[in-house]
């Protein structure tokens, strides 16, 4: 299981770092940007309308290219991805950390509990 965590985070990390390479004015770009996002963020274009205060068909309509945000609302987006990729990244480590702990920490058999106390 850690061997995925890492993994996961390492692929969202190198996609936050491929995000600075993108160019925003290019409409291709935007789109397959925006795509991989939804993918590696896990979320339906519902959800990225709501975090994005449009409606789910602007979303929609921006993954299949058919009319794409304006330049000002391009960087917004991309602002949102690198913001959300940062908390998802920040999520994956705290569950792989409270893994390791977990399962790090000896318990105590029962009997030994109940033997202690009396």
């Amino acid at each position: 299981m850690a061997t995925a965590t890492l993994t996961r985070v390492d692929e969202l990390a190198a996609f936050k770092e491929e995000l600075k390479r993108v160019d925003l004015k290019v409409d291709s770009d935007f789109q397959k940007a925006l795509q991989s996002a939804q993918r590696l963020l896990e979320m339906s274009d519902r959800e990225i309308g709501d975090a994005l205060s449009v409606s789910r068909p602007s979303v929609n309509r921006w993954m299949n290219g058919a009319n794409l945000p304006y330049n000002a609302m391009r960087k917004v987006v991309f602002d949102w991805i690198e913001k959300s990729l940062t908390s998802k990244m920040r999520t994956i480590a705290e569950i792989e950390r409270s893994q390791r702990l977990s399962s790090s920490t000896p318990v105590a058999p029962l009997s030994y509990v109940a033997k202690s106390r009396a």
